[in-house]
């Protein structure tokens, strides 16, 4: 999916049945982010709970961000009693929206990669050598990482759109919205 200024993710979810379970944990092996979507209207606070913590365990330290669904059906009322009720997610960022109408649905996948982004220390290192011919060297011994790991973390960022690289002559180019993210985190997340 295409989802802001050309940042490409992929999405691959799971039901949150017990059934599931290993499909989750082999899902979490290289997440990027966690989406953790809730039913609005059929909330079953042990299932979900039991669910929030495997992706506590399977991706401690991964970007999270909750998106309670079927907004359409509920009242912001409801939306709040869910918040307090499930307050496991306190201090998580919780969108409401409604895949059904297509309400805030992209707002929450603009939000999951903000919040990749702020999270990740590497791209905000990355600003000072943005554009600056024969970088990785000075990149490599700021981060203390060999070439190779230098690499295929730049590789990654590349696939997902959020840095340009000219491998020639090792210079880099960060997206609009990576740098106007690290500059300006709370006026990307208003838009």
């Amino acid at each position: 999916i295409v989802v802001k200024n050309d940042v490409r993710i992929r999405i691959f979810g799971t039901p949150g049945l017990e059934r599931f379970r290993l499909v989750r944990k082999v899902l979490a092996q290289g997440a990027d982010g966690v989406l953790f979507m809730i039913d609005g209207t059929n909330i079953n606070e042990t299932r979900t709970r039991r669910i929030w913590q495997e992706v506590t365990q399977y991706l401690s330290g991964v970007p999270c961000i909750v998106a309670i669904n079927k907004i359409d059906l509920i009242s912001r009322l409801n939306i709040l009693e869910i918040r307090k009720k499930l307050e496991f997610i306190a201090g998580i960022p919780t969108i409401p929206i409604s895949a059904l109408k297509g309400e805030n649905v992209f707002r929450v996948l603009n939000i999951l990669i903000l919040v990749i982004i702020s999270m990740n220390p590497l791209l905000s290192r990355l600003v000072k050598y943005q554009n600056v011919p024969n970088s990785f060297k000075n990149i490599m011994t700021e981060l203390d990482i060999p070439l190779s790991d230098l690499k295929a973390y730049l590789r990654w960022l590349e696939l997902r759109n959020l840095i340009k690289i000219d491998w020639k002559n090792e210079k880099i180019s960060l997206s609009s919205l990576v740098i106007e993210s690290i500059k300006n985190p709370g006026k990307v997340l208003e838009e």
